[in-house]
């Protein structure tokens, strides 16, 4: 271990490296995945006001995309429950010809209606994890890779008046591993004999170009660039090479020394310590367990101290933006807040002992919403992405994202099965307006797209969504830098004494984005 630790925290001598910081305009949004969860005092809250806000913020951008997907002339029932107001089969055909009817409430439906309702999806799965079952042994799921579809698995859609079983089979084209707990959609059908809601369509809140940010009319012809790496994982011994590599990237003595040069901000998107082999029985929160309590947390503090040095030397040579992950020393409910600044007394402690701003090195929550330049970036740390993989058949990590941007919601299994802070009076996760770039961290590999929202009536400019997945930096060695301008990504990969840029040249073909890999190298000036 003191091997390990001299080799990436050996003090070393100032970057020579030239960096231009002074033209980057930089507002990380402290306020907007704030912890604050409405309630007072000793107020018992419950989730389902949670389930509600979510439901109503969003029932208005579904309600304009059934409209538009199903006719302007849509009916809408009237607000109040009354039998007499809510036409039958017969009267609609008369009055709306082929509209259906949108329901303001599920419960109000009625057999033979053409109907369009409005709800939260919630998919019922006889393979997921019981608490009940788990406070029998440890309170983790099986693994990263498990998956708990299964052929049993069916739909319900909810509001707040009841709910209603989406009869099996009837969505054409998809099963129910294709729907995520959480998402809030319309679905347009009749329900049959039996009381089960038989779908023909139905959509989701939908990417509308008026909701995503502006491009800055002013853009520079210096290019800026910032990096965003994830997973550095302190405290696994077979990544202390990457460690190093990276570390001297930055000070421009290894590989691409011009490219470091114009990076003015290093975003770390979490697990940034190794969570210790004991850290599961640990949860159980057994008075057996009192001593290895006192080993584990030894542990991490120990590992906690090794990044706060590690860091210390890289903020002198490129400024450091920390959000939390998994395995951090940190509350594990979404969205997860800054790691406290007492963890890095080094970084934030002036001549006094007093904990003050450092304009090098920045806490920041997870998910986390940043303005760079004008350039707005949304971004987590990976457990809404892999979660969802446990409970779909999604697989890639783009294609959730690309789902999360259309269902207008960064984490719709919170608080299912993704533990979350009980909010009473918003939802935090609800994408109201879309950033220019969102990026997930701790995912397999390095991908990125661009997701079209179609094209704006003024100018006729296509506008979107660039999503990025930022790979393990343990098991891969690589991160990713976005061009501030542009908003060209490439990911970069430290290898031996050079670096690979992979830019992937994205192609918009009949609204289908294909990536085409370009690989560059650049030689190392200094031998390590």
């Amino acid at each position: 271990m003191k091997a390990y630790l001299k080799s990436i925290n050996n003090p070393e001598e100032k970057s020579q490296l030239q960096r231009d910081l002074s033209v980057i305009d930089f507002h990380p949004d402290k306020d907007r995945f704030a912890a604050y969860t409405g309630h007072q005092g000793d107020q018992i809250v419950q989730y389902a006001s949670f389930y509600f806000k979510r439901l109503h913020t969003l029932r208005e951008f579904v309600m304009a995309e059934c409209q538009k997907k199903w006719g302007y002339k849509a009916q809408i029932a009237s607000k109040k429950r009354n039998e007499d107001q809510i036409p039958s089969s017969s009267e609609s055909s008369q009055e709306g010809g082929d509209n259906p009817v949108i329901m303001n409430n599920i419960l109000d439906v009625k057999p033979g209606l053409e109907t369009v309702i409005i709800g939260t999806l919630y998919k019922e799965m006889p393979k997921k994890p019981c608490i009940l079952s788990n406070l029998v042994g440890v309170l983790r799921d099986k693994g990263p890779n498990v998956n708990y579809c299964s052929p049993e698995d069916y739909l319900i859609l909810e509001d707040s008046s009841g709910r209603i079983k989406i009869k099996p089979q009837s969505i054409k084209n998809a099963n129910p591993g294709n729907f995520v707990t959480g998402s809030i959609m319309g679905m347009k059908g009749k329900v049959d004999q039996n009381g089960l809601f038989e779908v023909e369509e139905y959509t989701y809140a939908g990417i509308n170009p008026e909701h995503i940010e502006k491009m800055p009319k002013s853009i520079t012809s210096n290019k800026k660039y910032i990096a965003i790496v994830s997973g550095l994982e302190f405290g696994n011994q077979n990544n202390t090479e990457y460690l190093l590599y990276l570390k001297r990237f930055f000070r421009g003595e290894h590989g691409d020394a011009m490219l470091a040069s114009k990076i003015n901000r290093l975003i770390i998107a979490g697990n940034s310590i190794q969570e210790p082999q004991e850290q599961d029985n640990v949860n159980r929160g057994s008075y057996r367990t009192h001593d290895l309590n006192i080993k584990v947390y030894s542990q991490l503090i120990d590992l906690t101290d090794q990044l706060e040095n590690y860091l210390t030397q890289l903020t002198q040579y490129v400024p450091v933006e920390l959000m939390p992950g998994e395995s951090d020393f940190t509350s594990a409910l979404l969205p997860q807040q800054q790691l406290h600044p007492s963890l890095f007394p080094n970084l934030l402690k002036n001549r006094n002992g007093h904990l003050t701003p450092n304009p090098y090195f920045n806490l920041l929550s997870n998910p986390c919403k940043l303005s760079i330049d004008d350039i707005t970036l949304i971004g987590t740390s990976g457990q809404t992405i892999q979660d969802i993989q446990k409970y779909s058949s999604f697989t890639d990590p783009l294609q959730i994202m690309e789902h999360n941007l259309t269902i207008r919601h960064l984490a719709p299994t919170c608080p299912d099965t993704l533990r979350s802070y009980p909010f009473t009076d918003r939802d935090p996760f609800i994408l109201s307006q879309f950033p220019h770039v969102y990026f997930c961290g701790n995912q397999r590999q390095f991908g990125t797209k661009f997701v079209s929202a179609g094209f704006e009536n003024q100018t006729n400019k296509e506008k979107g969504i660039h999503i990025v997945s930022i790979p393990k930096f343990r098991e891969s060695g690589s991160f990713v830098v976005v061009e501030l301008g542009s908003l060209e990504i490439q990911e970069v990969k430290l290898i031996g004494r050079t670096t690979k840029c992979i830019k992937p040249a994205v192609l918009t073909v009949a609204n289908q984005v294909v990536s085409i890999e370009n690989i560059s190298s650049a030689a190392s000036p200094v031998a390590d």
